[in-house]
């Protein structure tokens, strides 16, 4: 009976010994398909996430564009506006003159 423990005991351990290094094999083959799924699926997800980044800088390119046009215009014609006050005011200012110089003339100056 003797042998046959020994023979069960050995076929046993080697039995244990293959599963636990089968195991073994078997969770690294899956540790590396979930880095490698892991790895290949992240470029997808980049991807779009760049798309979405692209799509925003344009945006935010094309409103900064849009919004310097408008400055430049904007600046543009309120130089002309600003031009336009002062011709009237040194007009105002030479009548004012004239009238002063005209008012001088003819009303007698009080002592």
């Amino acid at each position: 009976m003797k042998n046959k423990n020994n023979n069960g005991n050995g076929e046993s351990k080697v039995r244990k010994v293959l599963f636990n290094e089968i195991s073994f094999v078997i969770a690294i083959i899956g540790v590396a398909a979930s880095v490698i799924f892991w790895m290949t699926g992240m470029p997808g997800e980049n991807k779009t996430e760049i798309e979405k980044l692209k799509i925003q800088i344009e945006g935010s390119q094309e409103l900064s564009t849009q919004l310097q046009n408008i400055k430049d215009n904007d600046l543009h014609t309120l130089e002309l506006k600003v031009n336009d006050v002062e011709d009237a005011v040194k007009a105002n200012n030479d009548t004012l003159i004239e009238l002063k110089t005209i008012l001088n003339e003819r009303l007698p100056a009080k002592y």
